[in-house]
């Protein structure tokens, strides 16, 4: 696991680790059966998000060529569970979670960001998609 507490186990760590761009986010035990998981309240759009980041070193060091991506979501509104898309357009609010990889290089220095890439979709909501239950996400991606 090269996310710090990425299976949210260590409840004093919490969501140390994870950032978010909007709204609250916090750490509920016990969501998802004997799992912990985060929530992200008061988002509004497909931009509100929670992300982490990856020491890009970590790569270098291993063999490991591919890295798979997994979590469990519902979507939910004032307790109410809510149906998403999956196949709507990537910027509609109603679009179901999905993992997106963003990478940033640097100088030698580390003074200076050198290049930006963004991968989108490295991960997608499995179908069929139930707005009841907790769904999966996952996906492969290659990290070198």
């Amino acid at each position: 696991n090269i996310v710090p507490n990425g299976h949210m186990d260590d409840l004093g760590l919490g969501t140390t680790f994870w950032k978010k761009n909007y709204g609250r986010s916090r750490l509920v035990e016990g969501a998802f059966g004997s799992a912990n998981a985060i929530a992200l309240k008061g988002r509004q759009g497909y931009w509100h998000l929670i992300g982490t980041s990856l020491d890009t070193s970590c790569g270098k060091q291993t063999d490991v060529a591919y890295y798979e991506v997994q979590a469990f979501v519902r979507i939910e509104s004032n307790g109410i569970s809510l149906e998403c898309d999956p196949f709507a357009d990537v910027k509609a609010v109603n679009r179901c979670p999905r993992f997106n990889l963003h990478a940033t290089g640097y100088s030698a220095d580390q003074e200076q960001i050198i290049e930006y890439d963004r991968i989108s979709s490295v991960g997608e909501a499995l179908l069929p998609y139930n707005k009841d239950e907790f769904n999966e996400v996952h996906g492969i991606f290659k990290f070198k």
